[in-house]
């Protein structure tokens, strides 16, 4: 081996012959690449455009899974796709008088309804759930799904799940339909009442037994949460037995900014997918600006400062999923030793 550390075609070939790889050859050892990146956005503008060009294909495959995944644009997912960190999101759209059939998946998931004029809905375990318009829908792991659409025009939403954490770990399991043993719910009115709450045996208390949260009431909290120091008010979708996150793996947040206002840097350690529900105005991410409209979609790796601003417009408002309670978990509160 010479001076250069470079390999020789033998030991290269022993080198690929038993699986190895030499560390100083590595492009992710000890790289800087995580404090340079300052996510990626999605216009609304372009999303829609193309999910309307693609509602014309008529392959069975297209329509039982008319979806869009949202591709970190570092491609750091070999095996899999993912929009950031342990996160993947798309765009989802169901025509009037489609179906999608049920099946159930350890993962878990989210809908985040973007546009609906009514007729959709998703049935999780049994529950009918209404979709509309700002709605937030789940779908923990391992819960049967099916989406089902009777309206005169289309429903799209955005998909949240942590698919790349379950690839990662080899625990990503699919099973489609018939519906078999499914357990008995207990009605989302039972938890209607704040600070009481049911005494319910026999399930699972990892994720919340509430299953659509509606906007209304979204905008409601949110306008009753105090002022933060960052200048924002932000609520949380809460699992009302726990008071924590919806789902194991991850987490969801509506952040306000008044309008004509500028909210101060925050950096988190955990990942962030945005959508822009309503107003428009900019978020600086790192080094990056990015100019948001209405339905606009972001990311925010973690390290990363993010920064609002609010047109004089209106309230903009901020739909977050994040990965924070994976990073919890683990015991991690910073990206660095250091911090």
């Amino acid at each position: 081996m010479s001076e250069d550390n470079s390999i020789n075609p033998a030991l290269r070939a022993k080198l690929v012959s038993g699986s190895l790889s030499p560390l100083w050859e590595s492009r992710f050892s000890h790289s800087q690449e995580n404090a340079l990146d300052d996510g990626k956005l999605w216009k609304w503008s372009e999303l829609k455009d193309i999910l309307t060009e693609v509602a014309e294909i008529s392959s069975p495959a297209v329509v039982e899974r008319r979806v869009l995944e949202m591709m970190d644009p570092r491609e750091h997912y070999p095996n899999g796709e993912g929009a950031i960190g342990t996160i993947t999101a798309c765009v989802q759209m169901l025509k009037p008088g489609e179906t999608a059939r049920p099946h159930r998946h350890s993962m878990n998931a989210v809908r985040f309804v973007i546009e609906a004029t009514g007729g959709a809905k998703t049935v999780v375990d049994g529950k009918d759930l209404l979709m509309e318009t700002g709605d937030l829908v789940l779908t923990p792991g391992w819960c049967w799904h099916a989406h089902v659409h009777q309206g005169s025009d289309p429903v799209i939403w955005l998909d949240v799940l942590d698919l790349p954490l379950h690839r990662f770990l080899g625990t990503e399991a699919f099973q489609p339909g018939p519906i078999s043993d499914v357990r008995e719910k207990t009605d989302d009115r039972a938890f209607g009442i704040a600070n009481i709450v049911p005494m319910v045996s026999g399930r699972r208390d990892d994720y919340s037994p509430v299953f659509r949260y509606p906007w209304a009431d979204a905008v409601e909290a949110v306008g009753r949460a105090p002022l933060r120091e960052d200048g924002t008010r932000q609520v949380r979708y809460a699992n009302p037995l726990t008071g924590g996150a919806a789902l194991p793996f991850l987490d969801f947040h509506l952040v306000e900014l008044d309008p004509a206002t500028r909210a101060s840097a925050n950096i988190e350690v955990f990942d962030r997918v945005c959508h822009v529900v309503e107003g428009s105005g900019c978020a600086l991410v790192g080094d990056a600006t990015y100019a948001l409209d209405a339905k606009d979609v972001f990311t925010v790796p973690g390290g990363r400062p993010l920064s609002l601003e609010a047109d004089d417009g209106g309230k903009l408002r901020i739909f977050v999923s994040s990965n924070q309670p994976v990073f919890e978990r683990l015991g991690l509160k910073s990206r660095t030793l250091e911090s």
